[in-house]
């Protein structure tokens, strides 16, 4: 619409190309667990480990891949002064891991691969709240195309 600052049309797609970044840096980084499950005796001399680290290899690969989508969402969050909801979010999410950690793989004594289902529930839980917030009608990337708000260095 021409009501909107010229810049603004450029900063979407300026978050959409930082967008693409974080999914490929998740991706690149994710594919890299491979090579944990391929060569374990590159971290460690202990063959009876290696089991143990192919099987959780999936999830710290998932983790990764979501960890690359929520740190570039965070950025985005943080560009647009949203630090209070990032801090609200984040205390949530750590709350839910302790919980999830402590009444579940504590309890159920499932061992290493609890905790990388725990790592695995964060980010997403992180991802899932952040693309709510990014898409929201409202949002940076939202149907309303709403101007991101300026902070002003001299406050």
């Amino acid at each position: 619409p021409s009501s909107l600052p010229n810049g603004f049309t450029a900063t979407r797609e300026f978050v959409k190309v930082l967008a693409f970044v974080g999914v490929l840096t998740g991706c690149l980084l994710g594919s890299f667990t491979a090579l944990v499950a391929r060569f374990p005796q590159w971290l460690t001399a202990d063959a009876a480990l290696y089991g143990i680290m192919a099987s959780f290899t999936p999830w710290m690969m998932a983790s990764l891949v979501m960890a690359g989508i929520c740190i570039f969402l965070d950025g985005v969050l943080q560009a647009v002064g949203d630090l209070h909801y990032l801090c609200k979010s984040q205390a949530v999410n750590v709350v839910a891991l302790w919980l999830f950690l402590y009444g579940f793989v504590k309890q159920s004594s499932v061992g290493i691969i609890g905790v990388w289902y725990g790592v695995v529930l964060f980010f997403f839980l992180r991802v899932a709240a952040n693309l709510a917030r990014v898409y929201r009608p409202a949002g940076l990337l939202g149907s309303k195309r709403l101007v991101p708000k300026v902070v002003d260095s001299n406050e």
